[in-house]
């Protein structure tokens, strides 16, 4: 197999000045992160409003579920998007962005370890004994 050498163009520039171009063909990328994670969230669910994630940081007294700061909170997904978690109120924490970056793509709800924490009994019609 002979491989052959990208097509190239020359410019010149009203100073004399050459530039060689080396001309090479478009291939398609993939879409960033960001916009795979937001085709994740669209297919995932609706997700919440600003009122309800400050109602749900209140409910947990304003502070990381994991390690009890008060500093900026983020929602995190109990069990994350990429691993078929809904985007829903339902399945989202509030963690510190340093607790929120270590968990990862772990699935760990420290929602239960807080008083204030009562599962989604929804689906329940009584056999699960709630």
């Amino acid at each position: 197999m002979r491989l052959t050498r990208p097509e190239t163009k020359t410019i010149v520039l009203p100073s004399g000045k050459l530039f060689l171009i080396k001309l090479v063909p478009f291939t398609p990328r993939k879409p960033s992160a960001y916009k795979r994670r937001k085709q994740r969230e669209a297919a995932a669910g609706i997700g919440w409003t600003a009122a309800e994630w400050r109602t749900l940081c209140a409910k947990y007294g304003d502070h990381c579920l994991n390690c009890g700061e008060s500093i900026l909170l983020v929602p995190d997904h109990v069990t994350p998007l990429v691993s078929g978690g809904p985007h829903a109120l339902s399945n989202i924490q509030p963690l510190c962005v340093k607790c929120n970056f270590r968990k990862g793509l772990q699935i760990i709800d420290y929602r239960s370890k807080h008083a204030s924490y009562e599962p989604e009994t929804a689906d329940c019609d009584g056999h699960c004994g709630a």
